[in-house]
């Protein structure tokens, strides 16, 4: 932790944090993340429901439900 300029709180906080998720689902929930990006630019009619996915997503670690 020192070496990357953090307390061993933070980096025990983090490895906490982070227990449950796997690769695949932090990259889709990444990519649904630029998917919301850019439906609140412009690029859907309704850019809440993929706000509303994304938090569906989240709240499961990125597994598909």
């Amino acid at each position: 932790p020192a070496a990357l300029g953090g307390s061993p709180r933070a980096l025990s906080d983090a490895i906490r944090d982070v227990q449950g998720w796997d690769d695949d689902g932090l990259g889709r929930v990444i990519q649904e993340l630029a998917n919301v990006d850019a439906a609140a630019k412009g690029a859907e009619k309704h850019p809440e429901f993929r706000l509303e996915s994304l938090l569906r997503m989240v709240a499961n670690k990125g597994r598909l439900a």
